[in-house]
């Protein structure tokens, strides 16, 4: 979208409002709470989102905060996959300000889809989720912004390198672009309503002994405060021009390491051991790789991973997380599993055993608990994650 086709189109939202002031930076730093909820990735699945927060006690049936002084900490993931990820953020927009009226908190990090969207790489955005943007206008928006584009194309080229403009040429462009797509991208553009929450949001945030991110911290932001980590992101979420060397792209970065939740605990153990001590913690809880329907400990409970695979394009694996001090406790759709006091090997056993008696229908669950007890002759469960090789793509232009 060239910038005088995004002026013309922007100005006309403008005009009912879409567009929102930038809101203040957040925190991220809290002293330790009674009772924290971690919700993994949403992935569009409004519906299991509500039913989960039902179940952990966080809102009633109609959807409204009963958690008390409850902190309710979801991992980022809000967006694509499944259609209702705009229904998913307004809501938990809603249920923060109820959550602070009660004295108790919502925050939703940033996660790896989240930035996608915002610096344009919509390989995933479900149909429904552009179809939520869609406007009486919509399809006279996409009319300005293929004119635009044509122009541009015939003004940056020299003719023999034109494409046919003919009326095939415009039936594959506007496939491409469902109505409700220039709403979207003006939403989640720099100056839009939804590119200032999602830039409002932290990434990382510390609750107690807690430390909580979408993906991880490698070697190379071990250092790294929890304000510079949130500034730095922050800033390149408002400017996303040079994404593809910022930290909302790094391997290492909070949005998409992996190195906690799928590499050899030997081999991180001493990383593990100087993140916990920069930050003062005991434990970091994790969303963004997949574990097939389980909260997951690793390195001795000290790692949690939270992203179950909540939404159906993930198999509709219901669980979220409960802290209580230094009681654990899995929530599951069919009941709870309290965490073991020390997940020594025996521990893990004694847990998994227990998850699978609550979900014995899930076989990444089962899998895992034979892995367990027989693991020189099981290979590990690695759950598939479509995600894994997404860090090095890029958007088509726009």
């Amino acid at each position: 979208m060239n910038k005088h086709a995004r002026f013309v189109i922007a100005g006309a939202i403008a005009c009912w409002g879409f567009l929102l002031a930038v809101a203040a930076g957040p925190k991220a730093d809290f002293p330790a709470e009674d009772r924290i909820v971690v919700l993994g990735d949403v992935h569009g699945d409004y519906d299991r989102m509500r039913e989960i927060l039902e179940i952990a006690g966080v809102t009633d049936r109609r959807g409204r905060w009963k958690g008390g002084s409850t902190h309710l900490v979801q991992l980022g993931d809000l967006p694509d996959r499944g259609p209702r990820s705009l229904e998913a953020g307004e809501f938990l927009r809603k249920l923060g300000r109820a959550a602070r009226r009660k004295g108790g908190a919502v925050h939703v990090l940033v996660g790896n889809h989240e930035a996608m969207n915002v610096y344009g790489d919509l390989r995933y955005v479900d149909p429904g989720a552009f179809e939520a943007f869609r406007t009486r206008d919509s399809k006279r928006y996409l009319e300005v912004i293929f004119e635009e584009q044509v122009d541009y194309i015939k003004a940056n080229n020299p003719k023999e390198k034109w494409p046919t403009f003919d009326a095939e040429f415009k039936r594959k462009w506007m496939e491409s672009r469902p109505p409700g797509w220039v709403e979207h991208r003006l939403s989640w553009e720099a100056g839009g309503e939804t590119n200032e929450w999602v830039n409002s949001r932290p990434a990382v945030i510390r609750i107690g002994d807690n430390l909580f991110m979408h993906g991880g911290l490698g070697p190379a932001y071990v250092d790294w405060s929890l304000e510079d980590l949130n500034r730095v992101v922050s800033e390149n979420l408002a400017n996303p021009a040079n994404y593809r060397d910022s930290i909302l792209r790094k391997e290492e970065g909070p949005l998409w390491y992996r190195g906690l939740a799928r590499g050899d605990e030997a081999a991180e153990e001493a990383h593990l051991e100087a993140l916990l001590a920069q930050h003062g913690v005991k434990r970091i809880v994790l969303g963004h790789t997949v574990t097939g329907g389980i909260i997951l400990p690793r390195f001795g409970g000290r790692v949690l991973l939270a992203d179950v695979g909540l939404s159906r394009y993930y198999g509709d694996h219901m669980a979220c997380l409960i802290i209580e001090g230094d009681r654990l406790t899995a929530v599951h759709r069919n009941g709870q599993v309290v965490f073991p006091e020390v997940l020594d090997d025996q521990g893990m056993i004694d847990y998994v055993r227990a998850v699978a008696a609550v979900e014995p229908e899930h076989r990444y669950i089962a899998q895992r608990l034979e892995q367990l007890l027989n693991p020189t002759e099981v290979e590990p469960v690695v759950s598939p994650d479509p995600d894994l090789n997404d860090i090095d793509a890029d958007p088509e232009s726009d």
